[in-house]
C-alpha cells in the first residue's frame, strides 16, 4: 500500500523522490526530509491519506 500511495503522490505533483530514493521532497511545502528513515516512510503515508482525503471531501461538497 506505501509504495502504491507514494507513486500516487509522485503522479500527483505533491512529492518527489530524488533518484536514490534517499530524499523526498514535499512541493507544497518545499520540504525536504531523510526518506530512508523509517518514521519519514509513514509520515509520506500519512500525508497521501490525508490528501486523498481531503480530495475526495471536496468532490462531496461540490457534488462531483
Amino acid at each position: 500500500m506505501e509504495l502504491d500511495l507514494i507513486q500516487k503522490g509522485i503522479k500527483e505533483n505533491l512529492i518527489k523522490l530524488d533518484e536514490e530514493a534517499h530524499t523526498i521532497t514535499y512541493i507544497h511545502q518545499n520540504k525536504k526530509r531523510n526518506y530512508a528513515n523509517p518514521e519519514e516512510k509513514i509520515q509520506a503515508e500519512a500525508t497521501q491519506v490525508l490528501e486523498q482525503a481531503k480530495q475526495e471531501l471536496g468532490k462531496m461538497i461540490l457534488g462531483d
